[in-house]
Formats: C-alpha cells, structure tokens, sequence
C-alpha cells in the first residue's frame, strides 16, 4: 500500500489544525483508480478546497499512489511520507521509523535529538515491542475473521458505514475485517507494525494506514462515524486520557468499541489470585531482550496455555461444560490454532504495561471520556465493551503527563501532571 493523496482529506496537522499539502514527492507509482473516492473538503494537492479542483484532475490524482515525500501545513510544519505511510509523529518518536532520511530530520525538524520524558520512553518501549511482535507474527490467517465477528460482536452492520477508525491497528487484521463497509477506514498505530498493515490492507479502496499518536491523533474533532480500539488502550501509560482523547475525534451519538483486559469480575475467586502471578512474569519477561522473551512466551504457550486449553477440551467432551468453562484460558483458547496462542502469550507476557479493567471501572472510565449507553458482551474475550459519544463542549485540554515537546524555538518542554489509574 502507497499514500493516496484522499487520505489528506481527513487529517489535520495535531497542535495548530490546519490542513495538509503535499511537497517534495519523490517517488510516486500509478494504480487503478477503480472503487476510490475524491477528496470531499480539502485537496492536499493542490492546497485549496476539493470543490476547486475540476474532475479531471481528481480523477487523475486517485491513479497515484506517493510512496516517498512530504506533507506540510500553511505554517511549515512538516511530517514525512516512509514507503508510502505518512508518519505524523512527534520528533520524540521519529525514532521508530526505519531508514528515515537524517537529511529529511535536519531540514524539517528542530529537535530531533529531543530527549524522551518517562511518559514518552514508555510510549516509545511499548511501540517497539509491538512492532516486532507484529513483525514476527505478520501472517494474516484465515482464523481472524471467525475471530473479527466475536470481537465486533457488539456492533451492527449500519455502524460500519460511515467513516471509520481503527485506533491501534496493529498488522491491520480487524481493519481488513472492518475495511469495504463504508465509505472509507483509517488504520493507525504509533508502531512499526503499520508496514505490516499496509500489506494486511493492500488492494482495498479508500483504506488508509498512517502511523501516529492516540494521545495525538491528526484528525478534527468529531469526524467518524465509528471508532474502535481493541487490546490497545490497557498498554498505554494513561488509558483514561488515551479513551478520553480517541473518543474526541468521534461523532456524537456514535460508537466507540474497546477491548480490554478484564479484572476477572465475572470469575469465581482463584482467578483473583493469579492476578499478582501473572503481573510479575510480565514484570520480568517484558525486560528481557526481545528475542529471548519470545520463546520464554513460546515454553509458556506449550506448558501452560496448552495443557490448560486441552484439560478445558477434555472436562467439556465429558459433559462437565460449567466446570470446562472456568478452566482458565479455554473457553477464548478452545479450538484456536497454536500460533494464534502463541502470539497471544507474547502480547501478555512481552509487554511492560498492563491495565485490568472490572466493569464498575469500565463505566466510569467511558463516563469520563464522553461516552455513555454503555454496554458490555457477555461472550469472551472480556471486557469488550461499546459507549456512545455524548455532546461535551469543553475543548480537548492539550499536554500529556510528562510527554516531551518542543517549543516555538525549538527548545525543549516537557508538560506536567500525572497519569491516571494503576497498572496490575
């Protein structure tokens, strides 16, 4: 997957909110143009309204796709286009960005030796592990869609049909579900694993993958239709202000869909117990160098989850159904191929931040973050749960909890508060 240049019609740059155009395209190939849409408001080529611009040149601009460029704004702020994925990263987090040119730094950027605040560094660590997670694990199954309908279970098709947001996308395997329904879905993540998306995603129209911040997300206020988030939110430094900040960007009266860790509410009591257990092998697996945290996660895998999946298997074929449910780890795990729990031992055990949620503190987190009619599936994985975007009208207060920013001069900043909530 390239840029197409209708991607521009959504984003807007974070911090001042003007629009995009494109500069310095150095390398761009042509495609068919068939099942993509122009530009509605803005064309980021030519820098002016879409109703501007006569339709042959629309036409001709949805046959090219920009794999290697730069995007900027009225007001010279520049973010770069990497193999056909525009990077709307702040200088902290260019860093994740492979073979970015040091040239492109040094003529756009002030700070690109910013050094990260601790916020930042745990955004950054966080990043790094999922990109190679997701490196790793890059085959797009034929299992995701059985698996896509349980986790947009709570979802009806109308809420698929406008314009829609994956925040967190990860290797693009809901998005590939979720893409084609509507009139167009953007697939996003801070991470590296959007080059993984991108092949996940290529060859569907009017389906964007961009790499940016939750907690600085390039769109207006109140543009989609439907945004959904799953297993992402619970591995961020602050997932109260990540929902609060995801949710902004949503229209009122629409949905937001999540997946997060449950506290184990709907559980009977043991469960309660391994909480504590399983939160310091994360503590320590998640510091060992990443190749040897994979296959500590692989011998978990293979001495843990599987044992306990076919002991699930084993109580269920005997007839002991209630009894096989509440064996931890079978009733999501039952049937599901090695490599898919595999790869879900990894995101547990791999990664240094984890939030648990109850489903009291799940209302009151959606509550916080504009969102209510609040409702819970009863089907696992838990909690997946979906708000909709009630009318706030206080602005989105600007600065993170210790993030680091660079000033008019291009000093360094660093804004203050604390993150909300504790991680288990």
């Amino acid at each position: 997957m390239q840029l197409r240049l209708s991607l521009l019609d959504y984003l807007i740059e974070p911090s001042d909110g003007q629009p995009f155009r494109l500069v310095e395209t150095e390398k761009v190939v042509h495609q068919s143009a068939n099942g993509w849409i122009r530009c509605a408001s803005w064309c980021g080529r030519s820098g002016q309204p879409a109703g501007e611009v006569l339709d042959t040149t629309c036409t001709q601009c949805l046959k090219e796709d920009v794999q290697e460029g730069t995007i900027v704004t009225a007001n010279g702020k520049a973010y770069p286009i990497v193999r056909g994925i525009p990077r709307l990263l702040d200088d902290v987090c260019l860093g994740l960005v492979e073979g970015l040119s040091p040239d492109w730094v040094s003529r756009h950027r002030r700070c690109a030796a910013l050094t990260p605040s601790e916020f930042d560094a745990k955004q950054i660590r966080t990043a790094t592990a999922f990109g190679e997670e997701w490196r790793y694990f890059s085959a797009h199954l034929p299992d995701y869609e059985a698996l896509a309908r349980s986790y947009f279970d709570l979802l009806e098709e109308q809420d698929f049909s406008g314009l829609t947001l994956d925040a967190g996308c990860g290797m693009g395997r809901w998005a590939r579900h979720a893409a084609g329904r509507g009139r167009a879905l953007l697939a996003v993540d801070l991470s590296e694993s959007v080059e993984v998306a991108a092949r996940t995603l290529a060859g569907l129209p009017n389906t964007h993958v961009l790499q940016a911040d939750v907690y600085r997300l390039p769109f207006p206020r109140g543009i989609f239709d439907l945004v959904y988030s799953l297993g992402v939110l619970h591995h961020l430094p602050d997932p109260q202000e990540g929902l609060k900040r995801v949710a902004w960007h949503l229209k009122e009266g629409r949905r937001f869909l999540g997946y997060f860790y449950y506290a184990f509410d709907n559980r009977p009591g043991f469960y309660r117990v391994l909480i504590p257990v399983v939160s310091a092998l994360r503590w320590i697996i998640s510091r060992f160098p990443r190749q040897l945290a994979r296959v500590v996660c692989l011998f978990i895998a293979i001495f843990v989850y599987w044992p306990l999946i076919q002991l699930g298997r084993l109580l269920n074929a005997m007839g002991f159904r209630e009894a096989a449910r509440h064996v931890p780890l079978y009733e999501f795990y039952g049937g599901k191929r090695f490599s898919i729990i595999f790869n879900d031992s990894v995101d547990r055990f791999a990664t240094a931040i984890e939030f648990r949620f109850s489903r009291e503190q799940l209302r009151e987190t959606f509550s916080r973050a504009g969102l209510g009619e609040v409702r819970f599936s009863e089907t696992a994985p838990f909690w997946k749960v979906v708000g909709s975007r009630r009318l706030l009208r206080e602005p989105l207060t600007e600065g993170l909890a210790g993030s680091s920013r660079c000033d008019e001069t291009g000093a360094q900043v660093q804004t203050v508060g604390g993150p909300i909530g504790q991680a288990s």
